[in-house]
């Protein structure tokens, strides 16, 4: 009888660690998602902000806010991947869409 208590404990232990580790690879993957978003949208901005083309299936935002003289609030964003969002100040010339 205890043998059979003991191997329940046992088990009982052995899936609530199965759950947690799967739970944990889960997170990591949408952390290492977010973090190559991030990365992507920077790399987009910088490249507007450098004047280079910048990745075709980045949406860009012209803002309303008021900037520098020759500069426009741009937000930036991808429709694929985890929602995120980066926003800065970009030559005006060749943002996007209007405010």
């Amino acid at each position: 009888m205890d043998s059979m208590v003991g191997l329940a404990v046992v088990l009982t232990l052995l899936m609530a660690m199965t759950v947690t580790v799967a739970h944990q690879n889960r997170a990591e993957e949408e952390l290492a998602a977010r973090r190559a978003q991030a990365r992507r949208l920077e790399g987009t901005l910088l490249a507007m902000q450098a004047g280079d083309a910048t990745d075709k299936n980045a949406a860009v935002e012209r803002l309303g806010d008021t900037a520098p003289a020759g500069m426009v609030w741009v937000r930036v964003s991808f429709a694929d991947g985890p929602r995120s969002s980066l926003v800065g100040l970009v030559p005006a010339t060749g943002t996007g869409s209007q405010p």
